[in-house]
């Protein structure tokens, strides 16, 4: 069975969203989640398609791929917008 995403994933994910190439502790700072948690929906994020690793280990970082991105994008404009 396919369980609701944890609203705290979801707040990882917002995080890379809106600050692309940031790196785990950028999202530590921002969501004060421990680093094994950041790790964990990392992983998670990662084996779902949802985020991707971009650049070397050193000055990479995480990233939403460009379609994700888009549909995401898309699924936020208010209902009242669309066709405009």
């Amino acid at each position: 069975p396919i369980t609701p995403p944890d609203d705290k994933i979801l707040e990882v994910l917002a995080c890379i969203e809106s600050h692309p190439n940031c790196h785990s502790a950028d999202i530590i700072a921002e969501t004060h989640f421990s680093q094994s948690t950041i790790d964990r929906y990392l992983l998670e994020l990662r084996k779902l398609g949802m985020i991707e690793r971009v650049g070397g280990r050193k000055y990479g970082g995480y990233c939403v791929p460009t379609p994700l991105r888009k549909t995401m994008t898309q699924n936020l404009v208010p209902k009242d917008k669309e066709g405009e």
